[in-house]
């Protein structure tokens, strides 16, 4: 099944091997012992933008072509950076990843539901 088939399918993509695996301890290393082992929440564009070892995945080859592969050769990235650390909870002001649609949902727009309208938001567990 193609990343398109399994986008309009599922909704969702996973990208296994964008981070090297023998890179990944070094990397949750760095950014727990610079934000703090007991840092509960996020980190935003500003500290994505100064954290080199993280920009760089964002243009990693394999994440591009999959963009390219769901919506085509016109990919725009808008920097939208959300760090999160130790978040799990599915709801309440600490809540983990989730849906930023509802309002547009409620209020029925109909762009969200057209099958040319491809929005994603990438994420990067560690």
């Amino acid at each position: 099944m193609s990343l398109l088939e399994t986008f309009e399918r599922d909704g969702y993509v996973i990208l296994k091997g964008i981070v090297d695996l023998e890179i990944i301890p070094n990397l949750r290393e760095y950014l727990l012992a610079d934000v703090g082992y007991d840092f509960v929440g996020n980190k935003t564009l500003s500290y994505f933008l100064t954290c080199p070892k993280l920009y760089k995945y964002q243009f990693h080859p394999r994440l591009v072509e999959a963009l390219v592969a769901i919506c085509g050769p016109c990919v725009y990235y808008i920097n939208d950076i959300d760090l999160r650390f130790n978040r799990t909870e599915t709801s309440g002001p600490q809540k983990g990843w989730h849906i930023d649609a509802g309002s547009e949902l409620a209020r029925f727009v109909p762009y969200l539901f057209d099958k040319k309208y491809k929005f994603m938001k990438v994420g990067v567990y560690l």
